[in-house]
């Protein structure tokens, strides 16, 4: 598979239509169109881990193209789904942004925070369904604010603790995906979440912690998971949203995006830059380049700071 040429002059960017299978043998096949990111276009956008290297085997265009498996399992466990095919066209950077292409990576990278401010909503994808995934997405749909007994309470902090673990908290390219999307859904194997979902549990958990007849271990199995990445998140989220500030409007200078980022992980060394450059003041942001070293990245950003202070 060869990727069309993107236009640089204009916000030019590929979305994916995934095509529904009826078998569960049939291959994984979609369709990928160029589209300018203009006001009101309607689309989606894919949040996810990319993980290790793989050889599966999906068809773009009639043409095979190689995913990793988290992407795979993703792709394969979704177009089954023919109303979700059929209604949806995502932005998925694996497959939307030639990769060997640096001058591309650099134009679209440059386009994030435009792209998961625009999209329509922003599906994270913790991976198929493993262990006890099922069983606890299960239990935090059907989760009820204010918990009726202390089982019901004890049982949300375990699930929470239990996606708060999940790899896909831990990626840098998250933070900002998360942050400018006007909505989220949360997908686990075939079971989705709103994100609200989790919003509501987190709060139920800091009740939990201002109330003294609760045993110390509790109150500090309660902290841990505030403190968690996925906690710290739902928290920065909700402070946007109460201020009545969204996402896109919300900017930050490099002091706070690196608190924010710093228990994150990337492949990169770069991508501590490039990867919250959406969050960042446009006063304090650098131009996208991957030619560039990390000393000379870290340089430009520094020099930011000379300019301002």
């Amino acid at each position: 598979f060869v990727h069309s040429p993107l236009n640089y002059k204009f916000n030019a960017i590929r979305l994916v239509k995934l095509l529904p299978r009826s078998r569960p043998s049939d291959p994984v096949q979609c369709t990928l169109i160029i589209e300018d990111l203009h006001p009101g276009i309607e689309f989606h956008a894919l949040s996810y881990v990319w993980g290790s290297l793989s050889h599966n085997k999906i068809f773009v265009n009639g043409y095979s193209f190689e995913v990793r498996n988290n992407l795979y399992h993703f792709l394969k466990e979704k177009s089954l789904d023919r109303d979700f095919c059929l209604h949806k066209r995502f932005w998925v950077d694996q497959i939307c942004i030639d990769q060997e292409n640096i001058e591309e990576r650099n134009h679209q990278v440059n386009q994030m925070a435009q792209i998961y401010s625009s999209a329509r909503k922003v599906h994270i994808w913790l991976g198929r369904e493993r262990g006890a995934s099922d069983g606890v997405m299960a239990a935090i749909q059907t989760y009820k604010s204010p918990p009726v007994h202390e089982d019901a309470a004890s049982m949300a902090l375990q699930c929470f603790a239990y996606l708060s673990e999940a790899r896909y908290w831990n990626r840098l390219w998250i933070i900002q995906e998360i942050l400018l999307a006007k909505s989220i859904s949360v997908m686990y194997g075939p079971r989705t979440i709103p994100w609200r979902q989790l919003e509501v549990i987190l709060n139920d958990i800091l009740r939990h912690l201002e109330d003294a007849r609760k045993p110390v271990d509790d109150i500090v199995y309660a902290e841990s998971l505030r403190s968690s990445n996925l906690g710290r998140f739902i928290l920065e989220r909700q402070k946007m949203l109460s201020e009545g500030v969204d996402g896109a409007a919300r900017l930050f200078d490099w002091c706070n995006v690196i608190q924010l980022s710093r228990q994150s992980c990337c492949t990169d060394v770069r991508d501590r830059i490039f990867g919250v450059l959406g969050l960042v003041d446009p006063s304090f942001r650098i131009p996208v380049d991957y030619s560039l070293s990390t000393e000379r990245i870290c340089r430009e950003v520094l020099a930011t700071y000379a300019r301002h202070y």
